[in-house]
């Protein structure tokens, strides 16, 4: 594919910017500065980029912590490696975000988007906080020597089922927020914004997983899941309590 796209544009003219002056790299420094400090003051200044940004923020770090979290989780509650466990974790997760891809269009037009992004934190929140109790009660029933073959299926199909709602809720809340951001940014300050986005993600997401791997060393995976969640359900109903106090009624615009 990038090949095909190399020779579509191997016959496009050449476009080198022309300097007439040269810039110091003090001015330069004070320009980017300057610019990234009225990108700040933009986002922050409306709530329908603020909003999104921070709930893609959060969603994302929470997606790279399960994912991080993923082989142990295999492990601890299926007791089967992850490439042996896709029918239960991988293959629901795709098919729940697919699921969200096909229902938002009909959603967005009996909610708005920004109802949409916190309803769906609060119900990702609240499945993540079950599938790491759905774990530790695995594991309390095997302490007890209480695990035949049905209760091991049973297992299997609820972390199947919340792994699908996972999958569901985070593309509602990705797709929205995109959206969202789209709907409330100009060709001037789009690139800007998702630059900002990009680089707020990639912040939030590293130190979250390097904890939840200390942590899943010490306390168990299915104990860190559980706190995830309930971490992840106090920051959701934060925002909607914050949302509703605000007056906005939960209006996109």
């Amino acid at each position: 594919m990038f090949l095909v796209a190399a020779l579509f544009v191997i016959r496009l003219p050449s476009m080198r910017a022309v300097s007439k002056t040269q810039v110091r790299f003090i001015e330069l420094m004070a320009s980017t500065k300057d610019e990234l400090a009225k990108n700040w003051r933009l986002i922050r200044s409306r709530r329908q980029l603020s909003f999104p940004i921070l709930q893609l923020t959060v969603s994302q770090a929470m997606v790279g912590v399960v994912l991080a979290l993923a082989p142990a989780l295999s492990l601890a509650v299926l007791h089967r490696p992850l490439q042996d466990a896709s029918q239960f974790l991988i293959i629901p997760a795709g098919i729940g975000m697919v699921a969200g891809v096909l229902i938002i269009g009909n959603l967005v037009k009996r909610f708005t988007k920004i109802a949409i992004i916190a309803v769906g934190l609060v119900a990702a929140a609240l499945t993540l906080t079950l599938l790491g109790v759905t774990g530790i009660l695995e594991h309390v029933a095997r302490m007890h020597h209480y695990r035949p073959v049905s209760v091991s299926l049973t297992v299997s199909l609820v972390v199947a089922v919340l792994v699908l709602i996972l999958g569901l809720m985070n593309g509602l809340i990705s797709i929205a927020s995109q959206t969202l951001l789209q709907e409330h940014t100009t060709d001037e300050t789009r690139g800007k914004v998702f630059g900002a986005l990009n680089m707020m993600v990639n912040i939030a997401a590293t130190l979250p997983i390097l904890f939840a791997g200390i942590l899943a060393d010490l306390i168990g995976v299915a104990h860190v899941v559980t706190i995830l969640g309930l971490l992840l359900l106090v920051f959701a109903v934060g925002q909607v309590y914050w949302l509703r106090h605000q007056g906005s009624s939960l209006k996109d615009s």
